[in-house]
Parts: C-alpha cells; structure tokens; sequence
C-alpha cells in the first residue's frame, strides 16, 4: 500500500502544476463559451490518474521527477544501501559468558515507519468519503422510491433539492411537485443536456479522482471548479437549445436555487455559484463554427503540453544517488539506447565527450541476443603518455562504467577512447573486473548497493596483488623493445579472484613502409608473483643473425625472474628444446624451463628482437 500511495502523491505534485495552469488559462478564458474549460478540467483530472507520462518535445511541464515524493524515499532508501555497503559489519566475538536470552525479548516488533503511517491515513480517508457519499446516495436512492411517472425519464418527488438528475445507467430526472411550466421547461433541457453529454459519468470519475487525491487542497478547488464550468456550459447549450430569452432562463435559476439543495445528486440544476452562472448567462456570447475550432485546437495543444513530460536534459552524475536514481529509471532494451544516456553522463571537467563518435567503431553490437560493449571517445587536456599514464584522472571513468554495469548485465565491455591534441590512450573496462557477480537488480536501492559495491572493488582493485597496474607497466621498459614500450598507448586490468591479478596493456606501432600494427602484453600475477606473461600479435623479423645470443638470452630470463618472482631464488632456468611446447621457429625463439611447483615452467625468447615474448610459472 505504500507504493501505491507514494504514486498518488506524484500524480498528486504533477496534477497541482496542471491544475495551477489550468486556473490561470481559465481566467484568460473567462469570457469564452465555458465548454471549453470545462473540457480543460478533464486534462487536470487526467494527470491525476494517468499511471505513466509519454515524452513529447511540446511539453511545457517543467521536470518534476527529482521532487516527486517517491523519488524523494527511493533516493533516501538508496543512500541507506551504498551506506550499508561502506559500513562493514562489526565482526561477530565470542562472549566470555553465555546467558539465555528471554524469548519474549528476543521477539522481532514490527514497527511501522512514517511512510506507512501516511499511507494508512491516506486509504482511511479515501475509503470514509467513498463509503460516506456512497451511504448518502443510498439514502437518496430509498427517497426516490414514491417518485411519480410523468413521462419518458422525467418523474416527480417532494424530496427536497429537486430538481435534479440521478443514475448512470439509466438517468432520471426529478423534478418537485407544482412547478411553474416555464421554469419546468429550462429545468428539463438543462437536465436533458447532462444525461446527453454523460455529464453524470464525468462528474462521478472526477469525485472518484477527488476521493483519492483528498489531501491534495487543489484537486478541491479543481473539482468545484469543474462543477461550476459544467453547470455554466450547459446553461450555455440549454439556452441555445430552447431559443428562450437569457432573463427567463436566470428567473428559472433564481426561483429553484430559493428551494432546498441537494449535495448528493449527481447533477442538479442550482448547482454552482447560481450569481456567477446567472451573470455568466447575460455576458457569454455564442462563437462562430472558425472561432470554435480554433479553441478546441487550442485545447487539444494545452492536452498534449499538460498531459506529457519534457525529455530529461540532466546530466547525471553517477557519483550522487541523485545520478543512479535517474540511470536506473533509464530504459535499456539494446546497446544503441545507450546513445542519448551516454550523452548526459557527467564526464567531469576533466573530459569532453566527442558527440558524433559515441558507439562508433566495431565495438557496438545492436543484437539484443548478444554480449552488449560501449566505445565512449573523450577529449581531454591530460598528458596521454604511457609513461605519464598514472597521472590520468580514472576515478569519473570507473564510476560511470560501474553504474552501467550494473544497470545492465548484458553489457560486457566499455571502452574508453581518450585523445588530446597529440596523443590517445584507450582504458577498457569490464563487469569481471572484479569478482563480484553483476546481476539485475529488483529495485533501485539494490542498484545503488551494487554500484557501491563495483566501485569499491575497482577502486582497490590491485591494491593487494604483487604489483600495481603502474608497476607491471613501467617494468615493460626492461623487456620489450624501445620502440614497442613508446608505442604503447592503453591498458586494461580485471580480477578474477581474490589474490589473482591480470593487466592488458595495448600497443601500435607502424613499421618503416607498412601499415600499423597492433600488438598488446597480458601479464596474470598472484601473490608470489607473475604467473603468466604473453606478448601478442607483434611484427616478428627472421633476421640472419639474432640481436641477442644464448648467454645474452639466458640473464635476460634471469633479470626477467628476479623482476617479477618474490621466489625467484628457487628457479634455476636453463635452456631446453621444447619445440612442442609452441609454434615458435627454432633458432629464433628459444625456450628456458625450469621445475615449477605444478609442472614445467617456460620462458620462450625472441633471440631476433632480444625480448621475451612468453612465460609461463606453475
């Protein structure tokens, strides 16, 4: 029920800007025929009840969602999340006495929150008026049993507060005994014009649209307001209709609105302010066939501008609840919906978004059946440098991958293509990152935790491994060639478990005369250190004499171990023949093994660039 009733609050904080408009648009149409605004009402009463709102670039309702209240409790609920998250639990401690708990205390009591409490006074107001005016048109309904037939729909009654119209299916209309012939025949076609219209219908939907915005003080004032428009519109059409002089028709107002009213009748003819209606009757002047269409276009553009919502233009900011709130509310059904949520995602000021680059390039996949993976291109002012690369701001780049991920667990990668005036660098992320399992999430509050929980493991990611994402790059200087260590330009770091580590780092480099070659280093490492290490797709040369020999080959395998085996003491390399172990060509990659804990170690050498191109510890 707390749902439920938060939702009527948020159609309730929308219905009070229409019906605010609404107000201000009826007195502009003051002197105008009231079916107009009465027709007006029917929008307010509508935005009130419409469960969803449709994007329209004519909306002139301002973006409420931030303040609605359900939003307010649903952001208030996803702080408490991430907070729970931050907040690691205390460790549970052994204490040095056991005493027996009492069963009556140890009992779990229920104690209802703030929202619950509104909610039940709000259902508890709905259903007393609802059950109170349903009781009084019972009663009315018991009143109207020795009715007298004159004829067609038209009875008579001595219960006070005729005449009126009563019935939906089947309306009647009542009127006293003993009234006057001409008042009786304005009585009869004003009544007649309600029944024809379906007046009662309306009024009935807007009194039920009444009980459930009760404590909404402006869908009153909607409501009489309506009433009074219904009322003024069919004296309009009543006078039309019976061609009746204008001071008959208030003399009929004035001798029935002398009698008893009754609250509880759908329709009566002294309803409303009977001084505004009989003025109204001396001063509303009939319109033209063009003048009367123009207004009804008008009102129709008032009903498309009042009745849909402005496409959101925020930026979100996924580092706010405010931000996750708005992303988890963003629909995602295939990878090219993530356009316009890619461009109202706050890159910081460290980074400008490249507009007509998003989702670009073989990376985007539209088939919903399949992985989903982003390509985001930034510009930013930021040295690109591989060797500058720890100086990049990453934390805004992390954060945003984070809240995707877990919007969508179908997205499998986001790159990153960063670019200044001289240099790019391309940063790729990835759900398994980490190894905390990306799932959908049931509501938003779960969401929130999830992407607290993401952006945690990311930020500390490495943080324990043997050596940072820096460390493992900067050390790339020792073993690859100078010219592919200055052509890397892009990294990508992923946990799979606790304790195991593995970095990408990417590379082009363009020979002398030919097209550029992409080439990239995988390096895995756990505690004691690298565990795998393979440099991949690189331009090979058979050159007939090799740049390193034997000897030259062996302390590089020894320098490579120390640098990155906290146990390299216990590897005793040498070189062996292990032609089966890759596809390398003999006499240009060579292979040093040594006994590992698990099986052979192996380390195979280009000996033609003098560097190694892989290793394998177990």
């Amino acid at each position: 029920m707390t749902e439920l009733f938060l939702a009527v609050l948020d159609r309730s904080v929308i219905g009070c800007y229409v019906i605010l408009v609404i107000l201000l648009i009826r007195i502009l149409f003051r002197y105008s025929p009231k079916r107009f605004s009465y027709l007006l009402w029917m929008i307010a009463f509508l935005a009130l009840i419409l469960p969803i709102d449709l994007v329209s670039d004519f909306s002139v309702r301002p973006d409420l969602s931030s303040v609605t209240p359900s939003t307010i409790v649903e952001r208030r609920q996803m702080e408490e999340a991430k907070q729970q998250v931050l907040v690691p639990s205390a460790p549970q401690q052994a204490p040095d006495v056991i005493q027996m708990e009492d069963p009556a205390a140890a009992e779990e009591v229920w104690t209802p929150d703030l929202e619950q409490i509104a909610a039940a006074l709000w259902a508890s107001g709905a259903l007393a008026l609802l059950a109170w005016n349903g009781l009084c048109a019972i009663r009315l309904r018991r009143q109207l049993r020795d009715a007298r037939l004159l004829h067609e729909n038209v009875y008579e009654t001595e219960v006070s507060g005729a005449p009126f119209a009563v019935g939906l299916f089947r309306p009647r209309i009542y009127l006293p005994y003993g009234m006057d012939a001409s008042v009786q025949e304005c009585v009869l076609a004003h009544e007649q014009i309600h029944v024809r219209r379906r007046d009662l219908w309306v009024k009935l939907a807007a009194y039920a649209v009444l009980c459930v915005h009760w404590m909404n003080p402006l869908v009153h004032i909607a409501y009489r307001c309506m009433v009074k428009d219904m009322e003024m519109s069919c004296d309009e059409a009543a006078i039309a209709a019976l061609s009746v002089d204008r001071r008959q028709y208030a003399n009929a107002l004035l001798q029935v609105a002398a009698r008893p009213q009754n609250g509880y009748a759908l329709s009566a003819f002294a309803h409303g302010s009977i001084k505004e209606r009989i003025t109204h009757v001396f001063a509303f002047h009939r319109l033209g066939k063009s003048l009367s269409f123009v207004l009804a276009a008008l009102v129709i553009c008032i009903a498309a501008a009042l009745l849909t919502m402005p496409k959101s233009e925020r930026i979100i900011t996924t580092s706010s609840v405010d931000g996750l709130q708005q992303l988890y509310e963003y629909p995602i059904e295939e990878t090219s919906d993530y356009y316009d949520l890619i461009l109202q995602l706050d890159f910081s000021d460290a980074y400008v978004l490249r507009e007509k680059e998003v989702g670009s390039g073989e990376s985007s996949s539209a088939n919903v059946t399949e992985d989903r993976r982003l390509y985001i291109p930034l510009q930013t002012d930021q040295s690109l440098s591989f060797a500058n690369r720890s100086s990049i701001d990453r934390q805004v780049l992390y954060e945003n991958a984070c809240a995707l991920f877990a919007l969508d667990p179908m997205l499998t990668s986001i790159q990153y293509q960063l670019t200044n005036s001289k240099e790019d660098y391309l940063i790729t992320y990835t759900p398994l990152d980490t190894a905390t399992t990306v799932h959908r999430c049931a509501d938003a509050s779960a969401y929130a935790a999830l992407v607290q929980q993401l952006s945690d493991a990311f930020a500390h990611i490495g943080e324990d491994a043997y050596m940072s994402i820096d460390e493992a790059g900067n050390s790339l200087e020792q073993f690859l060639p100078q010219a592919y260590f200055e052509g890397l330009n892009g990294e990508h770091r992923r946990q799979p478990a606790p304790g195991e580590i593995e970095y990408s780092f990417y590379g082009t480099i363009t020979p002398q005369g030919e097209n550029a070659v992409a080439y990239r280093v995988d390096m895995s490492f756990d505690d004691q250190g690298l565990t795998q290490y393979r440099w991949k797709y690189y331009v090979h040369r058979d050159l007939e004499q090799p740049m390193i020999d034997d000897a030259q080959a062996q302390e590089l395998v020894d320098r490579f171990v120390a640098a990155y085996r906290s146990d390299s003491e216990r590897y005793a390399f040498v070189k062996e023949d292990l032609e089966g172990h890759h596809l390398f060509s003999k006499g240009h990659y060579e292979t040093w093994t040594a006994p590992g804990e698990d099986g052979l170690c192996v380390i195979v050498v280009d000996k033609d660039l003098g560097a190694i191109c892989e290793a394998d510890f177990r």
